[in-house]
């Protein structure tokens, strides 16, 4: 069995810290105010059941889990199969990774259409990439593949990003005679268009 040894109220981040002694091992768990009252406010030195057990772990994972997410997207951009992956790499639970990449969407901390936007502008501008190379990128990123050509659409239909002019700066830069047209569709073929 388990018992609490400390209750703190941390009002910063809106949960309580449960200090647990359990197999003569201390540890601390982050729970909602509601989770709190579920359990029937437990006091210092009560001992807490199995089951009680289980859903204060769920909930402190739960929380632990939102932290890393936070902590993974002040830092830079992740789709959300990125984020659940990087959330699975630290030991987090399948279910709750999930759970927590969806909560971050529904926050719109997650937002793929932006996301899409910048990086294909820089594919096709920087890189001079075309669709096709665009859209394998982007795809083994994990990003859907008609999401991927729904912004690549937006951003031409926008005027945003011209393939045309960029097949002409292509050639310009890497061929030495821009009228050989066999090397020309090489090229093309081999940046993507």
């Amino acid at each position: 069995m388990a018992r609490i040894v400390y209750i703190r109220d941390d009002k910063e981040k809106k949960l309580l810290c449960l200090g647990i002694e359990e197999a003569q091992e201390q540890t601390r768990y982050f729970i909602s105010y509601a989770l709190y009252a579920r359990l029937g406010r437990p006091v210092r030195n009560e001992e807490i059941s199995s089951s009680a057990m289980t859903d204060i772990k769920y909930c402190d994972e739960c929380y632990r889990a939102k932290k890393k997410a936070l902590s993974y997207l002040a830092v830079a951009d992740n789709n959300e199969r990125e984020l659940v992956l990087k959330l699975l790499h630290a030991g987090f639970r399948r279910d709750i990774a999930e759970q927590t990449v969806e909560e971050m969407v529904g926050l719109g901390y997650i937002d793929e259409t932006r996301q899409l936007e910048r990086l294909i502008s820089r594919e096709a501008k920087v890189k001079l990439s075309g669709p096709r190379k665009i859209c394998a990128r982007l795809g083994a990123k994990g990003y859907s593949l008609s999401n991927i050509k729904d912004v690549i659409r937006a951003l031409v239909e926008s005027g945003e990003i011209d393939f045309d002019s960029i097949k002409d700066e292509l050639c310009a830069r890497k061929l030495a005679d821009p009228c050989d047209v066999e090397e020309k569709k090489k090229l093309l073929y081999k940046y993507g268009f």
